[in-house]
């Protein structure tokens, strides 16, 4: 419930993220063609003139993706520094190809879904210790500044992981179709905002004990590194300043030349390839950029980004918050038995 301005108990606020009428998973059915290609088709009640109807049925199914073949994922170049990558099989069927360590789900069709961000920066492959400690410090500061938002998507099953790699930063989303990508949307505008926040402000203020505490207790696990160098890092971690973990996140992204986007589960190709264009756009003004004659245009244009092999960035991820379900969705378990607990 809600208070008014005054003092009466008003109507609750709705949650956005939390689907009011939760739409039945859409599901995929694998076809090889004469030719050798895999065609996968989605139930889909479009009309008959763009659509084909099954031999021995009267569903009406639509072609959504043409795959090399089986062992290869579905690839959509979205310009010389973005490429989409597209996982046509459900949750409880495992690809032939590398795909996201996903949440265990029953055998059957459900309306969960993952989307990845990877973006393609040389910097904390070539980061230094004070470049490495002031980003870890900012990437911290960011996920405790959207725990409002990670607590706003947790009732509609949604939760998030963003972690460094040696390609540049990974951002997993986890939840179903009707509200990942407005997730996707929210959490990419304050990652991309948090940096300037922090690069323009004084003292100590953002910099909380919490992070702080935590970028130290990392830093003694390293394994890897020397205790010089841990003890270096605790040095640099504790010396720094907001400003420059903000100055850091700004310099990673604008050392960005591009990104691989991979979907997979119950999100239909051209609800992925409308999120990445949409996040495209977010990062659109932090991405690296030349100015020639006629405008500003991608870096990548120059020189197209190193696609990494989707081997190499799909680990596991750390899922936060731990307890998302699309379970505690008021009818969702009715429709998809996302745990498994509904009888068929």
């Amino acid at each position: 419930m809600r208070v008014t301005k005054d003092n009466r108990i008003g109507p609750p606020t709705p949650n956005p993220l939390v689907p009011v009428r939760p739409l039945p998973p859409r599901p995929i059915v694998k076809h090889m063609a004469f030719d050798g290609t895999m065609r996968y088709y989605f139930l889909d009640g479009a009309a008959p003139a763009t659509s084909s109807r099954s031999p021995d049925s009267h569903t009406v199914w639509r072609e959504f993706l043409t795959a090399p073949n089986a062992n290869a994922a579905v690839a959509k170049d979205l310009g010389p520094d973005w490429k989409l990558l597209t996982n046509p099989t459900s949750f409880n069927r495992p690809p032939p190809y590398p795909a996201l360590p996903l949440p265990v789900l029953p055998p059957e069709s459900t309306c969960r879904c993952a989307f990845m961000l990877q973006l393609l920066s040389p910097r904390p492959a070539r980061a230094d210790v004070r470049q490495g400690a002031h980003a870890e410090l900012w990437l911290l500061s960011f996920e405790t500044a959207i725990a409002d938002l990670a607590d706003l998507g947790a009732p509609g099953g949604l939760a998030y992981d963003v972690t460094f790699n040696k390609f540049g930063l990974r951002v997993c989303f986890l939840g179903i179709a009707q509200n990942l990508p407005s997730y996707a949307r929210r959490f990419c505008r304050r990652l991309v905002r948090h940096a300037g926040r922090m690069e323009g402000s004084a003292g100590p203020t953002l910099l909380s004990t919490e992070v702080l505490d935590l970028a130290v207790t990392r830093a003694r696990r390293l394994s890897q590194a020397s205790k010089p160098r841990r003890r270096q890092i605790i040095r640099e971690l504790v010396g720094a300043e907001p400003s420059d973990a903000g100055s850091e996140g700004s310099n990673f992204l604008q050392s960005c030349g591009g990104a691989v986007c991979l979907a997979q589960g119950d999100l239909l190709p051209g609800e992925a390839a409308g999120l990445t264009a949409e996040l495209r756009e977010i990062f659109q003004g932090y991405i690296s950029e030349y100015h020639g004659d006629d405008g500003p245009h991608p870096l990548a244009s120059l020189r197209p980004p190193v696609f990494p092999d989707l081997e190499e960035i799909v680990y596991r991820p750390m899922w936060k918050p731990r307890g998302a379900s699309p379970c505690s969705i008021a009818g969702g378990a009715l429709i998809s038995d996302p745990c498994g607990r509904v009888r068929r």
